[in-house]
């Protein structure tokens, strides 16, 4: 059905201009092109989600129409659910090229190109280097070769002519099959040409298309490209980044505002300085690590969202140009001159910075309780006895810790598992207490009566289960008897305490341990945190995205964890950042547990990748390097050559039958590790023969640009996005550009 144009000519005028000009600079301001009530405001970025996909279905949460853009404009439907689209999906097939050393200008590259086609008889190609995040740089490729094999096979003969980097590089052959376009609406299927372009355009301004269980701002797009049909989002550009700054540094992890509008800026920066970059293909970016991770409207959180508005519009430039945003996760301590990686020309702005501190702000809590360690058959429980007392089902015991030794009496257990049913909301009747000893399975009677837990007893445990935990225990009465035994199984006994034993009297330790364990599977007693100062006297915790204030005083019982293990403490140093587990009531904390101190001054410290190491067997090693270079067995892996950081920026692998120096990023991509900051260790065998590479380094990532855990912990410790930016991308300014 062909539509009138002229009631559409703000849909024609804004889809031609993606389509037919979308290499055009981008616009910024404030024009929002409407289309019956949907928008999408300027500046649009494109972003390719799926390429050469055979079927693909996309729905929309409250209706979408669909249009078919050829030489005319068509609407094809209206305030449909879902649609089909079945792709002419390409053949593909591969073939192999070589590059010949890092990417250098356009003049050298095209120097060196002739030269290789009349000394190779290949044909060489000269492109721009889309693969590196810097600009300006050419590759010179040389094939192409059928096989990964035949390009190892040709190394030699580009060895004897001098050139010494060699790297392999695969690309994607197309081979169009006759099959067309078609797209099922409502079961109706419909063909299209090739030459088709299908737009998929929400009915409402707050509706959203998704695909693939993902859900996209904005309109979704289908047409054919290099490789075969592409699926594209197009969408508002601070829309895109509400969903690439939580994939990239995730609010849950690093909820920290001024971490996020970092991010958000360098996301920002980056976007905009490579719109175009995949423009043969018909959008800007795609969706995955290789420019930046972006999951649409599903991955959009609150906080980060916030740093994406707050920051609208701010990029950051160097001498009025934009730079080129590179970030890495984790830098080790020490980022690395773009150079290095890259195999470029130094760029100013991207060099090697501390990623490090001179000086943390702390505080110091102290504590006057003067409590001893609690000890029970060989192990520490003070954390339990501390969080029970903090509580006060247990009197702060000072000096006479041994009192946890004695004997419960069970007119105290009566009273002390009162508290803890009130504690819980369950109080009832209070539980009776006889004369007779305390032993566990009496001790179980009093809870399940206190806490009204008798048709837990008879509803979830099986009678089997009851008489093969309990035995015979004769003298225990039946209620007591299930009790212990539905105690036991939901594990609320400690290891090493029978709850069928008729003569065991309960110490207090005992009676503590079991009570902490039902208390805090009950209910969320112990909470977690983030510190992150002391304004007048009172602790600023970090929970769940909110910032909360609460009282602390000398009679609040702290405690040090180090490596799983509490200990009681008299006094805490804590620092903004800190993870700390705290008891609190009302607006005041009771108890509080913190980890242990680290005095490095190294900003990305608690990352889990700031140290790792990679053993691999020598095999292992061998099937890695093979698949780029031909070298026969391989001898040895040699650090030749360190940055600034310092990096492996040239590495040495040495063969039975040839030896290759790796330089840059693809020291990591050869060797499959986390960084290229490392060294190397080797272990022999009893005839000398090295078994197995050991890697020890530090850092994730090409180890370039912003950090993103340490802008965590700067932000962390106080620092403003805009020093955060400043202080990884070397000489820039901050700008609002729109």
């Amino acid at each position: 059905m062909k539509i009138h144009l002229k009631h559409y000519k703000y849909f024609i005028v804004y889809f031609l201009a993606l389509f037919l000009f979308a290499g055009q600079p981008v616009e910024f301001g404030q024009e929002i092109r409407y289309f019956q009530g949907f928008s999408i405001k300027k500046p649009i970025i494109r972003i390719g989600l799926c390429f050469n996909f055979q079927r693909i279905v996309i729905r929309s949460s409250s209706g979408m129409k669909v249009f078919r853009q050829d030489a005319n404009l068509s609407l094809l439907a209206q305030d449909i659910l879902e649609a089909q689209v079945k792709g002419f999906r390409e053949k593909l097939s591969e073939k192999f090229l070589i590059q010949i050393g890092p990417s250098m200008d356009n003049q050298e590259a095209q120097d060196l190109a002739r030269r290789l086609k009349a000394s190779s008889g290949y044909s060489v190609t000269v492109t721009s280097d889309d693969d590196s995040p810097l600009s300006g740089r050419f590759q010179v490729r040389l094939g192409p070769f059928m096989t990964r094999g035949a390009a190892l096979d040709f190394f030699p003969e580009l060895n004897r002519q001098g050139h010494k980097d060699l790297w392999i590089v695969r690309e994607e052959v197309t081979e169009s099959e006759s099959r067309p376009l078609w797209v099922l609406i409502n079961d109706h299927l419909i063909q299209l040409s090739k030459g088709t372009s299908l737009m998929f355009v929400p009915m409402h301004p707050e509706s959203y298309l998704s695909y693939e269980g993902t859900d996209y701002r904005g309109v979704l797009a289908v047409r054919h490209g290099p490789r075969g049909a592409v699926l594209i989002n197009m969408v508002n550009l601070d829309d895109y980044l509400k969903g690439v700054v939580p994939s990239e540094l995730s609010p849950h992890q690093f909820g920290e505002l001024e971490a996020l509008k970092a991010q958000a800026v360098a996301a920002r920066t980056y976007a905009l300085k490579n719109l175009g970059r995949f423009e043969k293909q018909g959008f800007d970016l795609d969706d995955s690590q290789s420019t930046q991770v972006y999951k649409g409207l599903s991955a959009e959180q609150g906080l980060s969202s916030r740093a994406v508005e707050e920051t609208a519009g701010l990029v950051a430039r160097y001498k009025g140009e934009l730079i080129n945003a590179l970030y890495t996760s984790t830098c080790g301590g020490l980022t690395e001159n773009a150079e290095n990686i890259f195999e470029g020309s130094p760029v100013p702005y991207l060099r090697s910075e501390e990623c490090t501190t001179e000086r943390t702000p702390s505080w110091t809590l102290k504590s006057e309780a003067g409590l001893r360690p609690v000890v029970w058959r060989g192990k520490e429980i003070s954390r339990e006895a501390a969080v029970l007392a903090a509580l006060g089902l247990f009197p702060a015991w000072g000096e006479s810790s041994a009192s946890f030794r004695e004997p419960m009496i069970p007119s105290e257990a009566a009273v002390l598992i009162g508290k803890a049913a009130e504690l819980l909301g369950r109080a009832g009747e209070a539980p009776a207490a006889g004369e007779a000893p305390l032993t566990a399975a009496a001790f179980a009677g009093m809870v399940v009566d206190a806490f009204q837990w008798r048709e837990r007893v008879k509803t979830l445990m099986l009678k089997r289960e009851a008489d093969g935990l309990m035995g015979p225990a004769t003298a225990l009465s039946p209620e007591n008897r299930e009790a212990a035994a539905f105690l036991a199984l939901s594990g609320f006994f400690p290891p090493g305490l029978d709850p069928a034993d008729e003569t065991h009297v309960l110490t207090k330790a005992e009676t503590a341990l079991v009570l902490f364990k039902i208390l805090t599977s009950e209910k969320p007693l112990i909470e977690g945190g983030v510190f992150r100062g002391m304004d007048k006297g009172r602790l600023q915790i970090l929970q769940e995205g909110q910032e909360k204030t609460l009282g602390v005083s000398s009679g609040t019982l702290l405690m040090r964890n180090v490596e799983g293990e509490p200990s009681l403490a008299s006094r805490l140093e804590l620092e903004p950042g800190d993870e700390v587990r705290l008891v609190k009531k009302g607006e005041a904390a009771l108890w509080l547990e913190a980890g242990p101190r680290e005095d490095s001054p190294v900003l990305d410290r608690r990352s889990p990748y700031n140290r790792w190491q990679v053993r691999l067997t020598h095999a292992e090693a061998e099937r890695r390097v093979h698949l780029h270079y031909p070298l026969g067995g391989l001898v040895d892996v040699v650090p030749k050559k360190r940055g600034a950081s310092p990096r492996v920026t040239e590495l040495l692998l040495a063969g039975n039958d040839a030896q290759v120096l790796v330089r840059g990023l693809k020291v990591r991509w050869v060797l499959g590790l986390r960084d290229t900051w490392f060294t190397v260790d080797r272990e022999y065998n009893e005839q000398g023969m090295i078994t197995h590479f050991v890697f020890t380094g530090r850092g994730w990532g090409h180890g370039v640009g912003l950090c993103q855990v340490g802008a965590y912990r700067l932000a962390q410790l106080g620092a403003r996005f805009e020093t955060i930016l400043k202080k990884y991308y070397r000489g820039i300014t901050i700008d609002k550009i729109y």
